[in-house]
């Protein structure tokens, strides 16, 4: 009496029918897919931690310089006829 699958009980082989075989195949390759899952997200935490770690990195430069605002035309005509008038 063996399992094919870790943390299952043993099973015997006379218990060992045609659905029973598929279930174990199945939980097979469901464990599989969840361990590659597993393996992606810790390689995407590693890079989001990454990530964070640069944008505190880039959050501690000097603020780039800001250019002086661009006055509105119509704002320009008013101070042009305040001074004239």
């Amino acid at each position: 009496m063996t399992s094919p699958i870790k943390g299952l009980p043993p099973i015997a082989p006379q218990e060992m029918t045609p659905t029973l075989r598929l279930l174990l195949a199945f939980i097979e390759q469901q464990q599989r897919v969840i361990e590659q899952l597993q393996q992606q997200v810790q390689q995407q935490q590693t890079e989001i931690e990454a990530l964070k770690e640069e944008v505190a990195r880039l959050q501690k430069r000097p603020p780039s310089p800001r250019s002086a605002p661009v006055p509105c035309p119509r704002m320009m005509r008013r101070a042009m006829m305040l001074s004239s008038g």
